[in-house]
């Protein structure tokens, strides 16, 4: 509404506002009018993260800011949200008469109906969610607003509104969302959906998520490993080398165990039942251990008596954490994977409001079951879903029930004088924020990132679990394939409101004059059955959690064993289609396809043979030159057999690269299509794509489709060097181009200019293991151009005119001397600046290019054509352009890259002609500002000084940055010589052939192929899983010096260490004070990198919450729950540690070019914010877990 408000009603969608609407809608936009005035001039008066202090968050603004609240109570509303909620409400209560688009919501809800990639409607299976969200907000609204008005008559007052306006039965706006809604979910439940789900053999991908099933395997096993470590070690506070001697955690009697489900007294649970089996009391096993030993005694109580704060708190967020994994677990091994609102539902005991649990006891196997279902608005019927725990996971689960929890509980009670009585497995409590749907969605990426290197959530888990069952455990849980073929005879259930055919009833049923669910409910029911449960759907649930277990692999559940693999279906036909055309472009003769892409007298220069065969055979993992040859190859082979080509995808940075390289494959018959959100038609054989399109989740999506249908041949990232180039304010998306790893394909980086000193650095941004990577290098400098250098003109004594106007016009006579020297050639000036670039090109009457200019392609063209001779650029057009007769490329500003200087001068020659690069130097100076030929007064910022002043030859200096080359001392024998080097009678070295390739049979050499890209797969996965690790180890560590004195700690003296900090420390630790309250002081934290007064990130800060749009948000009144621990820490190791760990901070920091005598820039090193895994940090939180390490 508000984008359409001033825009004709014949160019916007066709509602029609009533005058009520009008008059609440202008209402509540003056209100958010005078909230942005308001928060633009808190904005403006807020400092800088540089010149904050710690007391400066507490100005943030109050959007950010969530106050902390009992739970229960309502918070008065806002007058800006009451008035957008009386909006919402006048917009939901119109009758729809004529034409109903005329009602916003219905306008607004077409408009999101549009696909505006494919422009074309969106499917049925997208929209639906929309109408429902539409739906529940709606409700949500009603009853808001109800209760807004007070609680008198709020009832009433509820259902009025539902009756007028929220009812089927009235011809107004949400009729026609239930009505649509219905229809969309009767396409959806009687449509397939698209595939996504692709096998190769025992490796599974769906959408960016691609893993082994021993990969899955691992996950899952590895999980419930940690899960148990960390209710050992940090919940029951036993030591590791406790577990198996006699002081190991109780063994369960599970032989003995039983439960009674019926049993409906409150606060009933299954370890009650059990109590007389177990061989110690739970509710005193870890009280007498903890609290009634000495060293128990010194960590829990303080000298008064009292509990320790510090310690209660510590101790539950180890329950917090064990929580979070034990949920993890359930939700991987109890089967097919359950909703994030199914696992909120779980109770471990019955509570005194009626609710039932959900945990049982059942032949020896915990087991949780749920009841939900979300058609349940529709029909009322809901799903009772048994879910049976293998023992490893069962185990934790009665462990902690049994001698945990009741630990937890004496701890709330004496701590906090509070008991919890709902019963819930998953509930907010103390140190434990609320339980949602987002949070279980952080814990599932969390938890695969570090277990497999793969990010996955709520929905590619459930898509990828059922995947796995389908092909692996068919015939588990499931009907047989023959009662399936004629499923369409055996009637309809309601689901959704929508009518779904049900399976076939028991023929032992069906003689008994009913169906089996009908049996099940009524007829024939045990005594301790539980309520809503049927024994028949027990039975089959029992056997699919069954053999889930036994696929994972789990020792007690592994007696029967299982078939490890199957044969590959027929969804592995993209492989064989791929090694089919393979073997078919390696035989093509390369050489006649380079005559027909270049000219007939066309032949391989130095290593770009070597290269090709690297691109087609496959020898290396990234590779180097000529992509559009195996392109060309491809689709030749594709017309000759009748087939489709494989697709190439170039990545390329500028869009006058693309222009270019389009022009080229148009003039070559090469089908070339530029990405612009939309699938290219089937025939392409090269796709090119910038950066910020290729991480699109659209791009992803494609090529998950070519690499599935197997014609995805590889991904070039041409001019690669400029990923070095990108920063978090320019091009960042330059640096997450490694998410085209998962297309799992040939990776082709090419750059003219990439020394080998930053090689290194680019293969870690895009997450390519060096020992994976061949590099082919040819020499950057061109034999057939002679570089030069042009003094900078000076105004003449006395002279009015200013240095520009005399710089301007020295390069306005070196181009047409030039234009005259080469009459056939073009010429391309570079400027620094853009203001420069359009004053120069004006005063030589040509064209003008830079990045921002509206008119790019169509300039670019004209540079292309004949007629234009001179173009003065900035350097977007330094990057791969391919126009042959350039003679001469003049840099009238001071190189300050060699790299960009390699590319540049690159420009001129590419023909093989004689062509010149001219460089206008300017003086270098003394600090007292008299001009200077020394050396070592050399500006860093000119890396070609010494060339420009004469004392080295120009490609000893470009050769020995951008190749490595060091045995040179001038230009050679062959060479255009610089200005600075007389001519060389040497030859230049010979280019050695590259060794041949040993000749295999082909599907075993495409074999290997696919397994170097699938070790480059792993190797980028345990990169990824290794720095989630990371993350998952420091909050572990952080818990061990939260609440202790961290110079003690850093002495030994562990147990001494509690209750105190520095400046109370009786042992010494006061010798840290001065640098600890110095380097608190001047910290400067990057801007929402951690929480300002502790230095934790806000993921772990109780200061901040989700706010449910993967960001934080600030609690008001509380307090930091980690205190000082991180600078204090740190400080302490620093100062006192083992000499090693100061090393290695010290040689971190030197990398990154900061040195320990700066102290202002120690501080700024350890402020600034990184991302580390999946969390926003600071570096301080890096540097804390490596000195932790150190000590031990």
């Amino acid at each position: 509404m508000y984008r359409t408000r001033d825009v004709p009603n014949d160019e916007r969608p066709a509602y029609k506002l009533t005058s009520h609407q009008q008059g609440r809608w202008e209402i509540f936009l003056d209100a958010a009018e005078s909230v942005s005035r308001v928060e633009s001039e808190e904005d403006s008066s807020t400092p800088s993260p540089e010149d904050r202090s710690d007391d400066d968050e507490e100005e943030d603004d109050e959007a950010d800011i969530v106050p902390r609240r009992p739970q229960k109570v309502l918070t008065p509303m806002r007058p800006i949200d009451r008035y957008g909620l009386e909006m919402w409400i006048e917009l939901l209560k119109p009758r729809l008469e004529n034409d109903h688009f005329h009602s916003v919501v219905l306008s607004a809800l077409a408009a999101i109906a549009v696909d505006t990639e494919q422009h074309t409607w969106i499917i049925a299976e997208n929209y639906t969610p929309k109408l429902s969200a539409v739906v529940k907000l709606a409700r949500m609204m009603v009853v808001l607003y109800g209760v807004d008005h007070g609680p008198e008559g709020c009832v009433s007052r509820i259902e009025s509104m539902i009756n007028k306006f929220m009812v089927e039965d009235q011809p107004c706006m949400m009729h026609w969302v239930y009505s649509t809604r219905r229809y969309g979910l009767k396409i959806r439940y009687t449509t397939t959906a698209g595939g996504h789900i692709r096998w190769e053999k025992s490796t599974v991908s769906y959408q960016d998520a691609r893993f082994s099933m021993d990969q899955f395997r691992g996950w899952v096993r590895g999980m419930v490993a940690e899960c148990r470590r960390t209710l050992v070690e940090d919940v029951l506070l036993l030591p590791p080398e406790q577990l198996g001697e006699p002081d190991r955690v109780p063994e369960i009697p599970w032989t003995q165990m039983s439960d009674n489900p019926s049993e409906s007294r409150p606060g009933f649970h299954f370890m009650e039942h059990n109590a007389r089996y177990m061989p110690v009391v739970g509710e005193r096993w870890q009280f007498d251990r903890v609290v009634n030993t000495a060293s128990g005694q010194s960590e829990f109580v303080t000298s008064s008596g009292k509990l320790r704060a510090s310690r209660v708190q510590q101790h539950m967020r180890a329950i917090r954490r064990f929580k979070e994994k034990l949920l993890m677990c359930m939700h991987t091994t109890g089967g097919q994977p359950s909703r994030a609102p199914e696992l909120m539902s779980v109770r471990y005991c019955n509570t005194h409001t009626g609710g039932r649990r959900n945990v049982f006891i059942e032949e020896g196997h915990v087991v949780f079951v749920t009841a939900y279902h979300k058609g349940y608005s529709f029909d009322g019927s809901t799903k009772i879903i048994h879910r049976y725990l293998p023992r490893e996971v069962g185990e934790l689960l009665v462990w902690y029930l049994w001698l945990a929890r009741p630990f937890e509980e004496q701890l709330l009670v004496g701590h906090h004088g509070v008991r919890t009585t709902h019963g819930y497995m998953w509930r907010k409590g103390v140190e434990d924020p609320e339980w949602t749907s987002d949070r279980v969605r952080r814990l599932i990426r969390d938890e695969s990132v570090i277990g497999m290197g793969v990010r996955l959530n709520i929905s590619s888990y459930r898509q990828l679990a059922i995947a796995i069952t389908r092909k692996y455990l068919k015939g588990e849980g499931f009907q047989d394939d023959r009662e399936d073929e004629n499923i369409e005879d055996q009637g309809e259930t309601e689901q959704h409101g929508v009518n779904i055919p049900r399976p076939r009833d028991s023929v032992w049923d069906q003689q008994s004059g009913h169906g089996s669910m009908v049996a099940g409910m009524i007829y024939a029911r045990a005594i301790l059955e539980a309520p809503g449960a049927v024994s028949s759907m027990r039975t089959q649930y029992f056997a699919a959690s069954g053999g889930w277990h036994r696929f994972l692999e789990f020792p007690s559940t592994m007696e029967r064993g299982i078939k490890r693999e199957r044969a590959a279906t027929d969804v592995d036909d993209g492989y064989g289609q791929q090694l089919a055309r393979w073997r078919r472009v390696k035989g093509e003769n390369v050489h006649e396809a380079l005559k027909e892409l270049i000219g007939p007298e066309a032949q391989f220069r130095d290593v770009q043979e070597a290269s090709l065969a690297a691109i087609i055979d496959g020898t290396g993992g990234g590779k180097s030159v000529l992509f559009m040859l195996p392109a060309m190859c491809s689709a030749w082979v594709a017309r000759r057999d009748g087939g489709l080509a494989g697709v190439t995808v170039v990545i390329i940075p500028m869009i006058s690269l693309r222009e270019d390289l389009q022009r080229r494959c148009v003039k070559h018959e090469i089908t070339c299509v530029a990405w612009e959100g939309r699938r290219p038609q089937k025939s392409v054989s090269i796709v090119l794509v910038t950066p910020e399109s290729a991480i699109k989740k659209g791009f992803q999506d494609y090529l998950i489709e070519l690499g599935a249908s197997g014609r995805l041949e590889r991904i070039v990232i041409d001019e690669c060097h400029v990923v070095l180039d990108a920063t978090s304010e320019f091009r960042p998306q330059l640096r997450e181009l490694s998410r085209l790893l998962v297309a799992e394909t040939q990776i082709v980086l090419l750059t003219a200019t990439l020394p080998p000193s930053e090689e290194e650095e680019l293969l870690g941004i895009l997450q390519l293991p060096v020992e994976q990577v061949q590099v082919f290098r040819s020499r950057t400098t061109r034999r057939n151009v002679r570089y030069q250098v042009v003094p900078r003109r000076a105004p003449p004594a006395g002279s009015q005119e200013s240095s520009t106007a005399v710089a301007d016009a020295q390069v306005v006579k070196i181009v047409q001397a030039k234009l005259a020297q080469y009459p056939q050639g073009k010429i391309v000036v570079y400027g620094r600046s853009i203001e420069r670039v359009q004053r120069v090109a004006a005063q030589i009457g040509c064209e003008a290019y830079f990045r921002s200019m509206m008119e790019k392609s169509a300039v670019f063209q004209r540079i292309v054509g004949a007629t234009c001779r001179v173009v003065v650029a900035t350097n977007a057009l330094g990057l791969g352009i391919d126009i042959p007769n350039i003679r001469v490329v003049v840099h009238m500003d001071a190189v300050s890259k060699l790299r960009d200087f390699g590319q540049e001068s690159g420009r001129a020659g590419r023909d093989g002609l004689v062509s010149e690069s001219v460089v206008i130097m300017g003086p270098v100076e003394h600090k007292g500002g008299q001009p200077s030929r020394d050396s070592s007064h050399v500006d860093r910022q000119r890396p070609l000084a010494p060339f420009e002043m004469g004392q080295v030859c120009g490609r000893v200096i470009l050769d020995g940055y951008l190749d490595g080359q060091t045995d040179r001392d001038g230009c050679q024998a062959g060479e255009e010589a610089c200005w600075v080097c007389e001519a060389r009678n040497s030859d230049p070295d010979p280019q050695e052939d590259p060794a041949s390739v040993v000749a295999q049979r082909d599907e075993v050499q495409f074999t290997q192929i696919t397994a170097q890209r699938e070790r480059v797969r792993e190797q980028m996965q345990w990169m990824i899983s290794g720095e989630a690790m990371e993350v998952d180890e420091f909050r572990r560590r952080v818990e061990q010096w939260v609440g202790r004195c961290a110079y003690c700690l850093v002495q030994g003296r562990e147990v001494a260490s509690i209750g105190h900090g520095f400046t109370t420390c009786p042992y010494g630790g006061q010798t840290c004070q001065a640098e600890f309250m110095e380097t608190r002081e001047k910290i400067r934290y990057g801007r929402y990198a951690v929480c300002y007064q502790c230095g934790m990130p806000q993921a772990m800060c109780r200061r901040f919450e989700a706010n449910g749009f993967g960001r934080w948000r600030r609690v008001r009144d509380q307090m930091c729950q980690y205190g000082d621990v991180m600078i204090g820490a740190v400080v302490a190791i620093m100062l006192h540690g083992p000499e090693e760990a100061a090393q290695s901070v010290e040689a971190w920091m030197a990398q990154d070019g900061v040195e320990m005598t700066d102290v202002d820039g120690v501080h700024r090193w350890l402020g600034q914010k990184i991302m580390w895994g999946e969390m926003e940090a600071a570096m301080i939180n890096k540097v804390f877990l490596r000195l932790v390490q150190c000590v031990g």
